[in-house]
């Protein structure tokens, strides 16, 4: 009755702080959810969200609050996650995905230019070689 007591009781916490479940390990153990400040290539942003950077948790991973903390730099990135997952799911590999995104927008050189035309083409229904 204990042992059935202790676990009903574990599985209310979880239910109540969702990071428990993404942390198994406990506390103490989590990583920090950040995103990097001032990404090179759209290689990294992919790994950043894939496998975290520095020790930090996977951007997939992030809770609520997790994702409220960095809102604006996660809000910017998330059109790349969601069209690198898009093509993935159609059966290309996260390089053969990214590279298809660096020819689509090959004038545009820096990842920030990217991510802006990319916000705007997802406005308009996604670029038509992306979709």
């Amino acid at each position: 009755v204990k042992l059935l007591a202790t676990r009903s009781a574990m599985a209310l916490a979880a239910r109540r702080r969702p990071e428990a479940i993404a942390n198994p390990g406990g506390a103490g153990t989590e990583e920090p959810a950040t995103l990097s400040g001032c990404p090179r290539s759209l290689h990294v942003l992919w790994n950043e969200y894939e496998t975290g950077i520095g020790g930090s948790k996977p951007a997939k991973y992030f809770t609520k609050e997790d994702r409220g903390k960095v809102k604006h730099k996660y809000s910017r990135r998330l059109v790349l996650w969601k069209a690198v997952e898009r093509m993935i799911r159609r059966g290309a590999d996260c390089d053969a995905a990214i590279q298809r995104i660096y020819d689509v927008y090959r004038p545009l050189h820096k990842v920030t230019a990217i991510l802006n035309a990319m916000r705007i083409d997802e406005r308009n229904g996604g670029h038509a070689l992306l979709r």
